[in-house]
């Protein structure tokens, strides 16, 4: 099975953010997140391979560091997060034999070994096994037999249109629950629960960037009750 973590440029990274973190927070952020999320990949020995898709070139040092390889959207003739997805499957569709992806998001904090499994496991009984964000709306993690793959479509209410596109192609698609790899951070919310309730699950890097940054101290008085002046 292979693995494919499809990065932004990190300096594009994490936009809506922007009312609590500056731009260096959020590149910061999102390279531990990936971190966090590569360490996890490497250490379920579960795939074959960790390929790391990019319009970025800059990204290369990172997928070195654990063990993957970057594939530039240039080297699939095409760009955009669903394109290069969708090429990058057919291709690796087209020069395996009767293998699988596992599609996984780079801004997964929590994510960690048990989840892969789960998630490899509900696609050894399935054509496509899909993890929904906790809101119900994205896809967190897209897991595909690749003959054939199921065609992606993230982006806004990315699980319907992936159980759509599964009918379309008479593919068995079946939904799994890891509670870890659902928490995506996307929001200045997501990001203050995080902060609040949920570091001490956290992977190393995102635990560690963010209390070694402050920014944990600041989603935590944020959340402080204000003193009332008479």
């Amino acid at each position: 099975m292979y693995a494919l973590v499809p990065v932004k440029g990190l300096q594009h990274s994490k936009q809506r953010l922007a009312p609590l973190l500056s731009a260096d927070e959020r590149q910061q952020l999102s390279e531990a997140m990936t971190r966090d999320v590569l360490a996890t990949l490497a250490g379920s020995e579960l795939f074959s391979e960790i390929l790391v898709c990019s319009g970025d070139p800059e990204q290369e040092a990172l997928a070195r560091e654990f063990g993957a390889r970057l594939i530039l959207e240039s080297e699939l003739n095409t760009a955009g997060l669903n394109n290069a997805l969708n090429a990058l499957l057919n291709r690796l569709a087209s020069s395996s034999d009767g293998d699988a992806a596992m599609i996984v998001h780079s801004d997964l904090p929590l994510l960690c070994v048990n989840d892969v499994h789960q998630v490899a496991a509900t696609l050894t009984q399935h054509d496509a096994a899909l993890v929904p964000d906790r809101r119900g709306r994205g896809s967190n993690i897209l897991a595909t037999q690749l003959r054939p793959p199921l065609v992606t479509h993230f982006g806004d209410n990315s699980r319907v249109q992936h159980r759509q596109q599964s009918i379309l192609q008479g593919l068995a698609l079946e939904e799994c629950l890891p509670s870890g790899a659902r928490w995506d951070v996307d929001l200045p919310d997501d990001l203050r629960i995080l902060c609040q309730e949920k570091l001490a699950a956290c992977g190393q890097y995102s635990r560690h960037y963010l209390q070694s940054s402050g920014i944990v101290q600041r989603c935590l008085w944020q959340n402080a009750p204000q003193p009332v002046f008479a």
